[in-house]
Protein backbone atom coordinates (compact mmCIF):
# COMPACT_ATOMS: atom_id res chain seq x y z
CA UNK A 1 0.00 0.00 0.00
CA UNK A 2 4.03 -0.19 -1.10
CA UNK A 3 6.13 -1.64 -1.05
CA UNK A 4 9.55 -0.16 -0.04
CA UNK A 5 11.17 -1.84 3.47
CA UNK A 6 10.95 0.97 6.40
CA UNK A 7 11.11 3.83 5.19
CA UNK A 8 8.12 1.89 7.70
CA UNK A 9 7.92 1.69 4.28
CA UNK A 10 5.88 4.01 5.55
CA UNK A 11 3.12 4.79 2.70
CA UNK A 12 0.99 6.91 4.59
CA UNK A 13 -2.21 9.65 4.53
CA UNK A 14 -4.02 12.58 5.63
CA UNK A 15 -7.29 14.06 7.74
CA UNK A 16 -10.11 16.02 7.06
CA UNK A 17 -11.94 19.18 4.83
CA UNK A 18 -10.50 21.11 7.80
CA UNK A 19 -7.05 20.93 6.33
CA UNK A 20 -8.31 22.06 2.39
CA UNK A 21 -7.32 25.60 3.62
CA UNK A 22 -3.86 25.44 2.61
CA UNK A 23 -4.63 24.30 -0.74
CA UNK A 24 -2.12 26.01 -3.19
CA UNK A 25 -1.27 28.06 0.10
CA UNK A 26 1.67 25.89 1.45
CA UNK A 27 4.77 23.92 -0.20
CA UNK A 28 6.19 21.28 1.62
CA UNK A 29 9.94 21.09 1.91
CA UNK A 30 11.66 17.42 1.01
CA UNK A 31 14.87 17.30 2.68
CA UNK A 32 16.98 14.16 3.54
CA UNK A 33 17.71 13.88 6.85
CA UNK A 34 19.65 11.26 8.88
CA UNK A 35 17.27 11.70 11.23
CA UNK A 36 15.03 9.40 13.80
CA UNK A 37 11.75 8.35 13.90
CA UNK A 38 10.33 7.44 17.64
CA UNK A 39 7.06 5.97 17.13
CA UNK A 40 5.82 8.06 20.18
CA UNK A 41 5.94 11.15 18.27
CA UNK A 42 2.78 9.78 16.30
CA UNK A 43 1.27 7.17 17.77
CA UNK A 44 0.43 6.49 21.71
CA UNK A 45 -0.47 3.03 21.71
CA UNK A 46 -0.23 -0.16 19.55
CA UNK A 47 -1.18 -4.04 19.56
CA UNK A 48 0.49 -7.05 17.48
CA UNK A 49 -2.53 -9.62 15.47
CA UNK A 50 -0.85 -12.85 14.74
CA UNK A 51 -3.12 -14.04 11.54
CA UNK A 52 -3.93 -17.81 12.03
CA UNK A 53 -5.50 -20.35 10.82
CA UNK A 54 -3.97 -20.81 7.30
CA UNK A 55 -0.91 -20.26 5.62
CA UNK A 56 -0.69 -16.80 4.46
CA UNK A 57 2.12 -15.60 1.94
CA UNK A 58 2.98 -12.48 -0.08
CA UNK A 59 0.37 -9.89 1.42
CA UNK A 60 0.06 -7.36 -0.60
CA UNK A 61 -3.07 -5.53 1.05
CA UNK A 62 -5.33 -5.16 4.14
CA UNK A 63 -8.76 -3.68 4.11
CA UNK A 64 -10.68 -3.02 7.14
CA UNK A 65 -14.47 -3.60 7.05
CA UNK A 66 -16.88 -3.36 9.88
CA UNK A 67 -16.98 -7.23 9.92
CA UNK A 68 -13.63 -8.36 9.38
CA UNK A 69 -9.80 -7.78 8.20
CA UNK A 70 -9.97 -8.63 4.75
CA UNK A 71 -5.93 -9.38 3.65
CA UNK A 72 -5.14 -9.86 -0.27
CA UNK A 73 -2.82 -12.73 -0.13
CA UNK A 74 -1.89 -16.32 -1.32
CA UNK A 75 -3.56 -18.88 0.64
CA UNK A 76 -4.37 -22.73 -0.41
CA UNK A 77 -7.71 -21.42 -0.40
CA UNK A 78 -8.44 -17.92 -2.40
CA UNK A 79 -5.92 -14.89 -2.66
CA UNK A 80 -8.55 -12.89 -0.60
CA UNK A 81 -8.92 -13.66 2.72
CA UNK A 82 -11.16 -12.81 5.44
CA UNK A 83 -9.88 -12.57 8.98
CA UNK A 84 -11.06 -11.69 12.74
CA UNK A 85 -10.64 -8.35 13.90
CA UNK A 86 -8.22 -10.54 16.31
CA UNK A 87 -6.53 -12.69 13.51
CA UNK A 88 -8.38 -15.67 13.70
CA UNK A 89 -8.87 -17.23 9.58
CA UNK A 90 -12.79 -17.31 8.30
CA UNK A 91 -12.24 -17.98 4.67
CA UNK A 92 -11.11 -17.42 1.61
CA UNK A 93 -12.22 -15.88 -1.41
CA UNK A 94 -11.28 -15.73 -5.66
CA UNK A 95 -8.73 -17.78 -6.40
CA UNK A 96 -6.65 -16.89 -8.99
CA UNK A 97 -7.72 -18.84 -12.33
CA UNK A 98 -10.12 -19.21 -15.61
CA UNK A 99 -12.91 -20.63 -13.39
CA UNK A 100 -16.52 -19.29 -12.44
CA UNK A 101 -15.83 -16.35 -8.98
CA UNK A 102 -12.30 -16.79 -10.07
CA UNK A 103 -9.35 -14.16 -12.05
CA UNK A 104 -7.03 -14.37 -13.73
CA UNK A 105 -5.06 -11.71 -11.91
CA UNK A 106 -6.00 -9.54 -8.60
CA UNK A 107 -4.82 -6.05 -8.78
CA UNK A 108 -6.48 -3.90 -5.83
CA UNK A 109 -9.30 -4.79 -2.99
CA UNK A 110 -11.11 -2.29 -1.49
CA UNK A 111 -13.61 -1.72 1.13
CA UNK A 112 -16.85 0.23 -0.39
CA UNK A 113 -18.67 1.72 2.44
CA UNK A 114 -21.28 3.22 -0.06
CA UNK A 115 -22.96 -0.51 -0.86
CA UNK A 116 -21.11 -2.40 1.44
CA UNK A 117 -19.48 -4.54 0.15
CA UNK A 118 -15.72 -5.29 -0.38
CA UNK A 119 -14.77 -4.88 -3.90
CA UNK A 120 -11.81 -6.39 -6.17
CA UNK A 121 -10.76 -5.10 -8.82
CA UNK A 122 -9.00 -8.00 -11.51
CA UNK A 123 -8.83 -9.57 -14.85
CA UNK A 124 -6.19 -7.04 -15.57
CA UNK A 125 -8.10 -3.95 -14.69
CA UNK A 126 -11.38 -5.56 -16.48
CA UNK A 127 -13.63 -6.76 -14.12
CA UNK A 128 -14.62 -5.71 -10.44
CA UNK A 129 -16.34 -8.47 -7.92
CA UNK A 130 -18.15 -6.94 -5.07
CA UNK A 131 -18.00 -9.41 -2.36
CA UNK A 132 -19.89 -10.05 0.71
CA UNK A 133 -17.84 -8.80 3.34
CA UNK A 134 -18.72 -12.04 6.22
CA UNK A 135 -19.05 -14.85 3.48
CA UNK A 136 -16.75 -13.62 1.19
CA UNK A 137 -19.87 -14.78 -1.78
CA UNK A 138 -19.57 -13.12 -4.70
CA UNK A 139 -22.65 -10.89 -4.95
CA UNK A 140 -21.91 -9.36 -8.74
CA UNK A 141 -19.44 -8.84 -11.17
CA UNK A 142 -18.66 -5.38 -12.88
CA UNK A 143 -17.58 -5.35 -16.69
CA UNK A 144 -15.36 -2.58 -17.45
CA UNK A 145 -14.90 -2.21 -21.53
CA UNK A 146 -11.26 -2.27 -22.59
CA UNK A 147 -11.78 0.93 -24.98
CA UNK A 148 -12.72 2.61 -21.91
CA UNK A 149 -10.24 1.95 -19.49
CA UNK A 150 -7.43 -0.96 -20.43
CA UNK A 151 -5.45 -2.23 -17.29
CA UNK A 152 -6.61 -0.36 -14.46
CA UNK A 153 -4.30 -1.00 -11.18
CA UNK A 154 -6.16 0.77 -8.05
CA UNK A 155 -9.81 1.89 -7.16
CA UNK A 156 -11.17 3.79 -4.98
CA UNK A 157 -15.26 4.33 -4.55
CA UNK A 158 -16.65 7.80 -5.25
CA UNK A 159 -20.01 6.96 -4.45
CA UNK A 160 -22.16 3.74 -4.54
CA UNK A 161 -21.51 3.93 -8.73
CA UNK A 162 -18.50 5.56 -9.13
CA UNK A 163 -14.71 4.93 -8.61
CA UNK A 164 -11.54 6.63 -9.26
CA UNK A 165 -9.39 4.65 -11.52
CA UNK A 166 -5.48 4.20 -11.64
CA UNK A 167 -3.19 3.05 -13.93
CA UNK A 168 0.37 2.95 -14.50
CA UNK A 169 1.27 1.93 -18.03
CA UNK A 170 -0.62 3.21 -21.49
CA UNK A 171 -2.16 0.06 -23.38
CA UNK A 172 -4.36 2.09 -25.65
CA UNK A 173 -3.57 3.48 -29.34
CA UNK A 174 -4.89 6.91 -28.41
CA UNK A 175 -4.21 9.23 -25.51
CA UNK A 176 -3.82 7.44 -22.66
CA UNK A 177 -4.14 8.93 -18.93
CA UNK A 178 -3.04 7.91 -15.52
CA UNK A 179 -6.79 8.76 -13.51
CA UNK A 180 -9.98 7.91 -14.37
CA UNK A 181 -14.04 8.62 -13.45
CA UNK A 182 -15.38 5.89 -14.17
CA UNK A 183 -19.46 5.31 -13.86
CA UNK A 184 -20.22 1.89 -13.56
CA UNK A 185 -24.13 2.61 -14.16
CA UNK A 186 -23.38 3.60 -17.17
CA UNK A 187 -20.43 1.99 -17.99
CA UNK A 188 -18.75 4.99 -19.33
CA UNK A 189 -15.77 7.44 -18.50
CA UNK A 190 -16.73 10.68 -16.70
CA UNK A 191 -13.55 12.23 -16.55
CA UNK A 192 -9.86 11.26 -17.64
CA UNK A 193 -6.70 13.63 -15.94
CA UNK A 194 -3.14 13.26 -16.50
CA UNK A 195 -2.43 12.46 -19.46
CA UNK A 196 0.37 9.77 -19.82
CA UNK A 197 4.19 10.57 -21.53
CA UNK A 198 3.74 7.19 -22.82
CA UNK A 199 7.67 6.87 -23.76
CA UNK A 200 8.05 7.37 -20.08
CA UNK A 201 5.72 5.02 -18.89
CA UNK A 202 6.17 2.48 -21.27
CA UNK A 203 9.45 1.48 -19.78
CA UNK A 204 9.75 2.88 -16.50
CA UNK A 205 7.01 0.72 -14.46
CA UNK A 206 7.56 1.26 -10.83
CA UNK A 207 4.98 -0.38 -8.37
CA UNK A 208 3.39 2.12 -6.23
CA UNK A 209 0.59 1.86 -3.83
CA UNK A 210 -2.23 3.47 -2.38
CA UNK A 211 -2.41 6.13 -5.67
CA UNK A 212 -6.17 6.79 -4.77
CA UNK A 213 -7.73 6.50 -1.59
CA UNK A 214 -9.81 8.21 0.22
CA UNK A 215 -10.02 9.56 3.95
CA UNK A 216 -12.55 11.82 5.55
CA UNK A 217 -15.27 11.36 2.50
CA UNK A 218 -12.40 12.84 0.67
CA UNK A 219 -10.82 10.74 -2.33
CA UNK A 220 -7.15 11.84 -3.22
CA UNK A 221 -4.72 10.90 -6.06
CA UNK A 222 -1.00 10.95 -6.52
CA UNK A 223 1.55 9.85 -8.61
CA UNK A 224 5.42 9.12 -8.26
CA UNK A 225 7.51 11.79 -9.72
CA UNK A 226 4.83 13.94 -9.49
CA UNK A 227 4.96 17.55 -7.00
CA UNK A 228 1.65 17.30 -6.05
CA UNK A 229 -1.21 15.24 -4.33
CA UNK A 230 -4.75 16.01 -5.81
CA UNK A 231 -8.21 15.52 -4.65
CA UNK A 232 -11.08 15.16 -6.05
CA UNK A 233 -13.70 18.19 -6.48
CA UNK A 234 -17.25 18.39 -8.34
CA UNK A 235 -15.74 15.35 -11.01
CA UNK A 236 -12.54 17.41 -10.99
CA UNK A 237 -8.91 16.74 -10.08
CA UNK A 238 -7.42 19.89 -8.00
CA UNK A 239 -4.00 20.53 -6.15
CA UNK A 240 -4.40 19.58 -2.42
CA UNK A 241 -0.72 19.73 -1.22
CA UNK A 242 2.72 20.11 -3.16
CA UNK A 243 5.91 19.54 -2.59
CA UNK A 244 8.61 22.64 -3.45
CA UNK A 245 11.03 22.64 -5.87
CA UNK A 246 14.34 22.71 -4.25
CA UNK A 247 18.17 21.09 -5.04
CA UNK A 248 16.66 17.40 -4.18
CA UNK A 249 13.57 17.80 -6.87
CA UNK A 250 14.35 15.17 -9.84
CA UNK A 251 14.03 17.84 -13.26
CA UNK A 252 11.68 17.23 -15.41
CA UNK A 253 14.62 16.75 -18.19
CA UNK A 254 15.52 13.22 -16.43
CA UNK A 255 11.85 12.23 -16.51
CA UNK A 256 11.27 13.42 -20.33
CA UNK A 257 13.93 11.37 -21.58
CA UNK A 258 13.68 7.90 -23.33
CA UNK A 259 15.40 5.15 -21.46
CA UNK A 260 16.12 1.28 -22.55
CA UNK A 261 14.56 -0.08 -19.43
CA UNK A 262 13.72 0.39 -15.78
CA UNK A 263 17.07 -0.34 -14.64
CA UNK A 264 18.43 2.04 -17.05
CA UNK A 265 16.15 4.69 -15.03
CA UNK A 266 17.35 3.31 -11.57
CA UNK A 267 20.92 3.57 -12.28
CA UNK A 268 20.77 7.21 -13.42
CA UNK A 269 18.84 8.47 -10.47
CA UNK A 270 20.98 5.87 -7.60
CA UNK A 271 24.15 7.90 -9.23
CA UNK A 272 21.89 11.47 -9.08
CA UNK A 273 21.69 13.88 -5.92
CA UNK A 274 17.63 13.73 -6.48
CA UNK A 275 15.24 12.29 -4.65
CA UNK A 276 13.15 9.71 -6.33
CA UNK A 277 10.91 7.07 -6.38
CA UNK A 278 8.58 9.35 -3.82
CA UNK A 279 5.11 7.97 -3.05
CA UNK A 280 3.38 5.13 -0.95
CA UNK A 281 1.68 7.55 0.88
CA UNK A 282 -0.37 6.67 3.65
CA UNK A 283 -2.24 9.46 6.14
CA UNK A 284 -3.34 8.74 9.99
CA UNK A 285 -4.89 12.32 11.10
CA UNK A 286 -2.98 15.22 10.71
CA UNK A 287 0.26 13.12 9.80
CA UNK A 288 0.74 12.09 5.69
CA UNK A 289 3.72 10.06 5.69
CA UNK A 290 5.37 9.04 2.63
CA UNK A 291 8.64 7.32 1.29
CA UNK A 292 11.55 8.26 -1.02
CA UNK A 293 14.85 6.97 -1.72
CA UNK A 294 17.68 9.07 -2.07
CA UNK A 295 21.99 8.10 -2.29
CA UNK A 296 20.21 4.69 -3.18
CA UNK A 297 19.03 4.98 1.08
CA UNK A 298 15.10 4.63 2.01
CA UNK A 299 13.96 7.34 4.21
CA UNK A 300 10.28 8.56 5.54
CA UNK A 301 8.62 11.41 5.57
CA UNK A 302 6.03 13.24 7.35
CA UNK A 303 4.06 15.88 6.82
CA UNK A 304 1.96 18.15 9.72
CA UNK A 305 -0.42 18.87 8.02
CA UNK A 306 -2.10 21.05 11.44
CA UNK A 307 1.45 23.21 11.57
CA UNK A 308 2.83 22.65 7.63
CA UNK A 309 5.73 21.37 8.35
CA UNK A 310 8.02 18.60 6.74
CA UNK A 311 10.57 16.17 7.91
CA UNK A 312 12.39 13.32 6.71
CA UNK A 313 13.95 10.15 8.74
CA UNK A 314 16.89 7.69 7.75
CA UNK A 315 15.81 5.05 10.70
CA UNK A 316 12.87 3.79 12.69
CA UNK A 317 13.03 3.32 17.25
CA UNK A 318 9.98 1.01 18.00
CA UNK A 319 9.22 2.44 21.57
CA UNK A 320 5.43 1.12 21.68
CA UNK A 321 5.69 -2.52 20.85
CA UNK A 322 8.84 -4.02 20.77
CA UNK A 323 11.78 -1.57 21.93
CA UNK A 324 14.19 -1.89 18.85
CA UNK A 325 15.86 0.28 16.76
CA UNK A 326 16.12 -0.01 12.68
CA UNK A 327 19.75 -0.53 11.66
CA UNK A 328 20.62 1.06 8.69
CA UNK A 329 17.60 -0.36 5.87
CA UNK A 330 16.64 -3.44 8.06
CA UNK A 331 13.24 -2.28 9.38
CA UNK A 332 10.48 -5.01 9.41
CA UNK A 333 7.79 -2.58 9.47
CA UNK A 334 6.03 -2.01 6.56
CA UNK A 335 2.72 0.60 6.47
CA UNK A 336 0.01 -1.07 4.65
CA UNK A 337 -3.31 0.51 5.83
CA UNK A 338 -4.18 4.14 7.33
CA UNK A 339 -7.49 5.55 8.23
CA UNK A 340 -8.80 8.10 11.04
CA UNK A 341 -8.54 5.99 13.64
CA UNK A 342 -4.98 3.75 13.10
CA UNK A 343 -2.68 2.56 11.01
CA UNK A 344 -1.67 -0.68 10.09
CA UNK A 345 2.19 -2.38 9.36
CA UNK A 346 2.93 -5.88 8.30
CA UNK A 347 6.05 -6.94 10.05
CA UNK A 348 8.13 -10.49 9.21
CA UNK A 349 8.94 -12.51 11.89
CA UNK A 350 12.02 -13.70 10.58
CA UNK A 351 13.57 -9.89 10.33
CA UNK A 352 11.93 -8.94 13.64
CA UNK A 353 13.60 -11.86 15.03
CA UNK A 354 16.84 -10.70 13.65
CA UNK A 355 16.62 -6.92 15.36
CA UNK A 356 15.36 -8.02 18.69
CA UNK A 357 18.39 -10.67 19.08
CA UNK A 358 20.42 -7.74 18.75
CA UNK A 359 18.56 -5.40 21.25
CA UNK A 360 19.67 -5.29 24.74
CA UNK A 361 18.64 -3.56 28.07
CA UNK A 362 15.34 -3.86 26.91
CA UNK A 363 12.32 -2.37 29.23
CA UNK A 364 9.78 -4.88 30.69
CA UNK A 365 6.96 -3.11 28.88
CA UNK A 366 8.29 -4.80 25.98
CA UNK A 367 8.37 -8.39 27.17
CA UNK A 368 5.01 -9.54 26.46
CA UNK A 369 4.71 -8.39 23.02
CA UNK A 370 8.07 -10.15 22.44
CA UNK A 371 7.43 -13.08 24.27
CA UNK A 372 4.88 -13.84 21.52
CA UNK A 373 7.65 -13.28 18.37
CA UNK A 374 9.90 -15.35 20.22
CA UNK A 375 7.27 -18.37 20.07
CA UNK A 376 6.57 -18.41 16.39
CA UNK A 377 8.40 -20.03 14.47
CA UNK A 378 10.79 -18.55 12.17
CA UNK A 379 8.75 -18.99 8.87
CA UNK A 380 4.95 -18.06 10.93
CA UNK A 381 2.97 -16.19 8.81
CA UNK A 382 3.12 -12.51 8.78
CA UNK A 383 2.05 -9.91 11.92
CA UNK A 384 -0.48 -7.31 11.48
CA UNK A 385 0.95 -4.36 14.17
CA UNK A 386 -2.22 -1.75 14.61
CA UNK A 387 -0.76 1.35 16.24
CA UNK A 388 -3.17 4.62 17.09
Amino acid sequence: MNKCVFIISLSFIFMSCSYNKIQGDVDFDIVPKEDTLFLSNFFSEGKIIPLAGVLLSFVSEVEITPKSIVILGHTEHGDVNFFTKEGSYICSAVRIGRGPSEMLNISDIVYNKYTGTLDVLGNYGQNIYKLDIETGDLISKIDIEKNHIYSARQICPVDSIRYLMYKDTPYVASDDYYCYLFNIAENSVEGSFFKMNEKFAGTVLISQINNVYEYAGNVYFFRMFDNCLYVLENGEMMPNIRYSENEYSIPAKLLNTGYDDLMDFIRICEDSDYIWGHGSMFRYREYLFSSYTYHNKYYTNVMNLDDSTSKSYRFMKDDIVWGFSSENDVNPFYMIYSDEERTIFTVEPYELKFLLEKSENISQQFSYNRDIVNSLPIDANPMLVVLW
